[in-house]
């Protein structure tokens, strides 16, 4: 059964509801304890103030947040950050636990890549943490490379596995 997802940007300037709903998804989805030790260096929880004011600051910052919608409720969420001088970069991917293995974090990948594109990026980076499996899967099939390791990057000792896409 397919199920209509829709593709939301969400910044400082979006309107209070869709700035809330954002907020309390991030906090949902990135502090579930499935996905906080993915998603966090330091393993402690995310705080609402804080994700208030990555959001405010987000377009000062060069961060974009992607959301997918269904039912009124956000199910997965992309961010990015650009910064001209340095790089196109994929810094968080969440799906509710639900919604996996619908291709919606390949599809946010290509949305990723489409942006960087459409900024002149020549490259795509993100980090994963090497038990990330599911995740450093995904990334490899969809042609990132590893360029490097961070040991023990993790507040438990696990490392970080950089990698890039050519465009």
């Amino acid at each position: 059964m397919w199920v209509f997802m829709e593709y939301k940007k969400v910044n400082g300037a979006s309107s209070e509801h869709d700035a809330q709903q954002y907020v309390e998804a991030y906090l949902r989805l990135f502090n579930d304890m499935e996905n906080l030790k993915f998603l966090s260096f330091s393993g402690l929880p995310f705080t609402k103030e804080t994700v208030e004011g990555w959001l405010r600051d987000a377009e000062r910052a060069g961060v974009q947040y992607v959301t997918v919608v269904e039912d009124n409720v956000i199910r997965a969420l992309l961010c990015t950050r650009s910064n001209r001088l340095e790089n196109f970069e994929i810094m968080a991917l969440v799906v509710d636990a639900q919604f996996r293995r619908r291709h919606i974090g390949a599809q946010l990948l290509e949305m990723a890549e489409l942006e960087a594109r459409e900024q002149a990026f020549k490259h795509v980076n993100m980090v994963v943490f090497t038990d990330n499996r599911p995740m450093l899967s995904l990334a490899i099939s969809k042609g990132f490379k590893p360029t490097k390791i961070e040991y023990h990057a993790r507040y438990d000792g696990e490392d970080i596995l950089c990698l890039r896409k050519s465009l």
